[in-house]
C-alpha cells in the first residue's frame, strides 16, 4: 500500500512537471512576439507632451522654411534585440482633408523614411520622423495624417488605442494649445492676424509655455498695446479675415 502511495505520488508529480513546461512554453511564446505603441503622456523622449496627436503650423517657423520634422516617441512592449528592427507604418485616412504622400509629408515607403523607420538594437524607445512639406494648399486649409503601426517580421500588431497617431498640418495661424490658459489674460481673444501682429511686431514667437509671472504678462501686454497703437496710427486698424473682428489687446 505504501509503495502504491508512492507511485501515485510519483505520477500526479510528473504530470503537474509537464503541466507547469507547458505553461511555460506559452509565457516564453508571448514574450517572444514584441509590439510597438506611441507613447501616450507627459514628456517623451522630445521632452513634449505626446496624446495621440500633434498640430503643426509653417506659420511660426518663418516664410523660407519650406520642410519640417516632427517627431513621435515609439516604445517596445517585449524584448530588446541585438539587431535593429524595422518599423511599419501605413497611412489610415483619405479624403479631401487628408495629406498626401510625397506631397504634404515624405512617405513611409520613401528611402529616407525607411532608414528612419527602425528600432536600434539593444533599445526599448526611438523617436521616428514624420517629415512635412509646405505647400501652396496649406495656406488655406489643414490637412491631416492618421498613420498606424503595423505587424511586420518583427513585430505583431499592438493595441489598437496606442497604435494609431494623428498629426495636423497646415501654413495658417493655428490657435497655441495654451492660449485659454496662458494668453488670453496678455493678448486677449485669439485671432490669426492677432498672432501675425504679435510675431512680425512684438517680437512674440514662442507659444509653447506659460508666461510665466504677472511681470512678465504686464510687460508683454504693454508692448502689444505700444506695438498696436503705432502700426494704427501709421496703417489703419487691423482686422481679422472676416473683416469685422478688430485687433486689439485689452
Amino acid at each position: 500500500m505504501k509503495n502504491k502511495i508512492i507511485i501515485y505520488g510519483l505520477y500526479f508529480l510528473a504530470i503537474g512537471f509537464i503541466f507547469s513546461g507547458c505553461e511555460e512554453k506559452v509565457v516564453d511564446k508571448f514574450d517572444a512576439a514584441p509590439s510597438l505603441y506611441f507613447y501616450e503622456g507627459n514628456w517623451n523622449l522630445e521632452g513634449e507632451d505626446q496624446k495621440g496627436e500633434f498640430s503643426y503650423s509653417f506659420f511660426y517657423v518663418g516664410s523660407d522654411v519650406t520642410q519640417d520634422t516632427l517627431w513621435i516617441d515609439v516604445r517596445l512592449n517585449g524584448f530588446t534585440s541585438n539587431e535593429d528592427r524595422a518599423i511599419n507604418l501605413i497611412q489610415i485616412n483619405s479624403g479631401d482633408s487628408a495629406a498626401v504622400a510625397g506631397k504634404h509629408y515624405i512617405g513611409f515607403d520613401d528611402p529616407v523614411m525607411q532608414e528612419a523607420l527602425v528600432m536600434p538594437a539593444n533599445e526599448d524607445a526611438v523617436l521616428i520622423p514624420i517629415i512635412m512639406k509646405k505647400t501652396a494648399d496649406m495656406e488655406t486649409n489643414e490637412f491631416v495624417l492618421d498613420f498606424e503601426l503595423v505587424g511586420n517580421d518583427y513585430f505583431v500588431p499592438g493595441i489598437i488605442e496606442h497604435s494609431t497617431f494623428s498629426v495636423t498640418m497646415t501654413a495658417m495661424a493655428v490657435k497655441p494649445q495654451g492660449w485659454d490658459s496662458y494668453y488670453d489674460y496678455a493678448f486677449g481673444e485669439w485671432g490669426q492676424e492677432k498672432m501675425r501682429f504679435l510675431i512680425e511686431y512684438v517680437g512674440y514667437t514662442d507659444f509653447s509655455a506659460s508666461l510665466g509671472s504677472y511681470d512678465l504678462y504686464k510687460y508683454y501686454n504693454l508692448k502689444a498695446r505700444a506695438a498696436l497703437e503705432a502700426y494704427e496710427a501709421e496703417n489703419g486698424p487691423i482686422y481679422e479675415s472676416d473683416g469685422v473682428t478688430r485687433v486689439i489687446f485689452p
